[in-house]
């Protein structure tokens, strides 16, 4: 998106509102802003003509500027459109209450979403990684790195060949590319096949953005260590500048927060079987030569995972063959006890059909994105470990690396207990729509829960009480946002009203009132609803964060779970 005509504008004559969307627009650069307004996004100018245009909605105009909106709680559905189209979405929100707003609420660029970097959509595919690539060429060496932020996998490579970097970067098939310019116009041609053979968008950014002692201390500094040989990047310096451009990119120019992604690892092809990418598409082990039909390749034949995680490694495994007799054989072992034990398989497929995504689950919760929900659905992907390990530990004299994925499967049972008792049985999909926790779960809700769900019978009571005292049998007690509670009285009857209701709004028909014991209760009330939804909201973190320490052992857990659903789907074929 230009910004043909906002440039032109005089800042200075601007209102306070659009001067704020204009250094948003800024920091957005061509991404489709959206920008908070009460209950919607709003967009403007060209922004608000590409919007309209892509998903189909009217234009309208204020003071000649061309606008757009979409209400918030929607907003996923939209961007998931703009997305798989290929554009880049930049959301700036309210950052502080409006209620103790001093003017003009603040507003800024929270997160830029692009196709590498979704983590709760419709387009990602449960068993497909949804990876960001970056690379770089360093003294004649290309770098290659890839993060899947809804898993944590960052993985980077060193290829001294541009085929061999081609055949790699169709493997991983990235949704997003990061190169730097010096890249784009020395090695044209490199890129012009990336494009043709690829269906991901390209990033061209500055050189220093690739800089090495900038990307060595960024990467450094982001996993806390001292240096990178742990990792295995010691003397690998195109693979750390590629790793930590990426990073560093996802951070500070798309404003991610990738606190969850706690380690990288370098790897090489050498244990794998080399196959270039016509190999690949001829042998159709992904892809098939007729479009659409992916029952006709071999993972369509192979492919009977029941976890999310199980099917992106059968992936990972059939675009990687192994090289290693002693590899090959510990995989052959475990789908031959898997073969030979029919009852057993039988009821391990049971068990683990029942289990979730605990990569991109994990992932959530680390970021501080997940829902209510996602914690429900990490009790229950955790819930069928116990048995699963008993099924197991009947297998694991027949195959080592059962044996070694049985022994990773912790049930984390304080973790399960925790959450069936803190939420309810079905939670609402969003925290702010309150009603997460169970009664008895925190004795300072469960109080502020009664007053609120307490004052109907409150209110009829103290109604029936009014109209004892007053002897006007058609008094009435009703509520509305604007006035609150109030009593309201017929006009015939109002001279009989007591001193102590006092006039709060006159109707045509009627006179509306209020009692100072009425006004106190209402107080009391609405202060409880306030008060419970910022509780709700503050003991959800506080479960989310607790969580979030057992986030290294899920993930032990999802690998090995991903391991034995691999092994059990060839010998369930």
């Amino acid at each position: 998106m230009t910004l043909t005509e906002t440039d032109i504008l005089d800042e200075s004559k601007l209102t306070p509102m659009m001067a704020q969307w204009h250094a948003c627009k800024k920091a957005a650069g061509d991404a489709i802003l959206f920008f908070r307004m009460g209950d919607f996004y709003e967009a403007f100018y060209e922004d608000a003509i590409a919007l309209a245009r892509e998903v189909d909605l009217t234009l309208t105009k204020r003071q000649n500027i061309p606008m757009a909106g979409i209400p918030w709680h929607t907003s996923e559905a939209y961007i998931d459109k703009l997305i798989a189209k290929g554009l880049r979405v930049a959301i700036a929100e309210q950052t502080e209450d409006p209620k103790f707003a001093k003017g003009l609420v603040k507003r800024e660029v929270v997160r830029v979403v692009t196709p590498g970097t979704v983590m709760n959509s419709s387009l990602l595919n449960d068993k497909s990684n949804n990876f960001f690539a970056s690379i770089v060429s360093l003294s004649g060496t290309f770098g290659l790195a890839f993060l899947d932020l809804t898993t944590g996998e960052f993985r980077s490579i060193e290829f001294t060949h541009e085929h061999e970097l081609l055949n790699e970067v169709s493997k991983i098939d990235p949704a997003e590319l990061l190169i730097s310019k010096r890249l784009s116009e020395k090695h044209k041609m490199l890129i012009e096949e990336l494009q043709r053979s690829n269906h991901f968008l390209i990033n061209i950014v500055d050189d220093w953005h690739f800089e090495g002692q900038n990307c060595y201390d960024f990467l450094v500094s982001h996993f806390k260590v001292h240096n990178l040989d742990g990792f295995g990047l010691k003397g690998m310096n195109a693979a750390t500048n590629s790793a930590g451009a990426l990073l560093k990119h996802l951070r500070e120019i798309l404003c991610l927060n990738v606190d969850h992604i706690e380690q990288i690892s370098a790897y090489s092809t050498s244990q794998y079987m080399s196959l270039d990418r016509a190999a690949q598409r001829n042998l159709e082990l992904t892809e098939s030569l007729n479009e659409g039909n992916k029952k006709s390749t071999l993972l369509g034949v192979l492919d009977e995972t029941l976890t999310p995680m199980g099917g992106r490694l059968l992936r990972q495994w059939i675009k990687q063959p192994l090289l290693s007799l002693e590899q090959i054989f510990q995989r052959q072992d475990g789908v031959a006890a898997f073969v030979a034990a029919t009852q057993n398989l039988a009821e391990l497929r049971q068990q683990l059909d029942g289990v979730r995504d605990l990569e991109r689950l994990t992932m959530r919760i680390s970021s501080g994105c997940c829902t209510p929900r996602d914690l429900l659905a990490l009790k229950i992907s955790l819930e069928p470990i116990p048995q699963l390990k008993i099924l197991l530990q009947q297998l694991q004299n027949q195959s080592h690396l059962i044996f070694e994925k049985e022994q990773s499967l912790n049930p984390l049972s304080d973790v399960t207990q925790l959450i069936s008792r803190a939420l309810v049985d079905e939670p609402p999909l969003r925290i702010n729509e309150g009603g997460i926790f169970r009664a008895g779960y925190h004795a300072e809700l469960d109080e502020l829960r009664n007053i609120s769900h307490d004052s109907k019978s409150w209110i009829a009571q103290y109604q029936t009480q009014l109209r004892e005292s007053s002897g006007i049998k058609t008094l009435k007690i009703g509520f509305t946002k604007i006035f609150g509670y109030y009593i309201e009285v017929s006009k015939g009857q109002a001279e009989r009203t007591p001193d102590t209701f006092l006039r709060r709004q006159t109707l045509v028909n009627a006179q509306r009132y209020i009692t100072p014991e009425l006004k106190d209760y209402e107080s009391k009330v609405l202060n409880a609803e306030e008060r419970m939804a910022a509780m709700e909201s503050e003991l959800f973190v506080q479960l989310r964060v607790y969580i979030a320490g057992f986030s290294k052992q899920i993930l032990a857990i999802a690998q090995a779970l991903a391991v034995i659903d691999c092994l059990q789907s060839l010998g369930f074929v």
